[in-house]
């Protein structure tokens, strides 16, 4: 979390937009548990991690739009049997 946040203050320090990813909740089995963070700067340029694979390029691509100045959202992912096969993740 330490090297998060100085990369965060780097970032910022630098006039360099970053959009956090952020594990809300979980519910069963997930590369990752609640509270994961990701920085996600221009460039596709990430800092942490939320899970990897397609998860994190997913969570890239809106990155990119709110980075683009759409408003920050809620990203809901069901890593459960069929979604998550169709993701890579099974």
């Amino acid at each position: 979390m330490k090297t998060l946040v100085t990369n965060a203050r780097q970032l910022l320090n630098s006039g360099q937009p970053f959009v956090l990813a952020t594990i809300l909740t979980r519910d069963g089995s997930a590369p990752r548990t609640a509270g994961a963070r990701m920085l996600i700067a221009a460039g596709r340029k990430i800092f942490g991690t939320i899970g990897g694979g397609l998860l994190e390029a997913r969570a890239m691509d809106e990155a990119e739009a709110i980075l683009d100045g759409s408003d920050c959202l809620i990203l809901p992912i069901d890593l459960a049997n069929q979604a998550a096969a169709g993701m890579g993740l099974v």
